[in-house]
């Protein structure tokens, strides 16, 4: 155990989390995103997916503060791969309400 509280591998493991976890964040936000902008009516499909697309790297960047920030790296596994689990189901339901999918 080194002197910061976490080991290499936890350290690795959080990386990953962090980096990959938050790929898959920033996806579905993404899809969330351009679901709701798009069902709504608020704006065309190019407009919204640029617009989400610009806000995914901060989605991105927070989920990176997330998994070092975390107590355990199973909590920011949890935290990284729930949020992402329910942008995920709101992009599909607000893509399916659209007729989009």
């Amino acid at each position: 155990m080194s002197k910061f509280g976490f080991s290499g591998r936890a350290a690795l493991a959080r990386a990953l989390i962090g980096a990959l976890g938050g790929y898959v964040l920033a996806i579905s936000f993404m899809s969330a995103g351009s679901g709701v902008l798009l069902a709504s009516g608020i704006m065309r499909r190019a407009d919204a997916l640029a617009s989400t697309g610009m806000l995914a790297f901060l989605v991105w960047t927070s989920a990176l503060l997330v998994a070092f920030g975390a107590a355990t790296t199973a909590r920011a596994a949890a935290w990284v791969l729930g949020a992402a689990l329910g942008f995920a189901l709101v992009g599909w339901a607000s893509l399916s309400l659209a007729g989009a999918a």
